[in-house]
């Protein structure tokens, strides 16, 4: 599942496209990965915020990518994208500057079943 974020705010100049990935990956156990893509190369040693409604969890830094820390957290995660409606994300790039991106949820539960469904439970 991919999604492209409603709104884009922040200090930056200029930034490639951004999108928040949930992923079913084919191995035994947690096997469901939620990631993020701001469009530019994250601030090393950074953590990007993701919150929704008053839930926020905090996600870990590779070059262009942050993911959930733990799968117990992609699995919460998933849970309260299936229950909300918006989440914003928050990261700092390698010049320092933020960005905070707005991504709807509405239809999320019927793409993760969808997804369930076409790679099996």
């Amino acid at each position: 599942i991919a999604s492209e974020p409603t709104k884009e705010e922040g200090d930056y100049t200029r930034r490639g496209p951004a999108a928040v990935l949930v992923a079913r990956l084919p191995m035994d156990g947690p096997n469901e990965q939620v990631s993020v893509q701001p469009g530019y190369t994250y601030l090393g040693g950074s953590n990007v915020e993701l919150t929704i409604a008053d839930n926020t969890f905090v996600m870990f830094t590779r070059g262009e990518h942050a993911w959930a820390v733990t799968s117990e957290d992609d699995g919460k995660l998933i849970a309260a994208m299936k229950k909300g409606s918006e989440m914003s994300v928050r990261g700092t790039s390698t010049k320092e500057t933020y960005s905070i991106d707005t991504y709807s949820l509405l239809g999320f539960t019927a793409a993760y079943q969808a997804m369930r469904d076409a790679c099996g439970n």
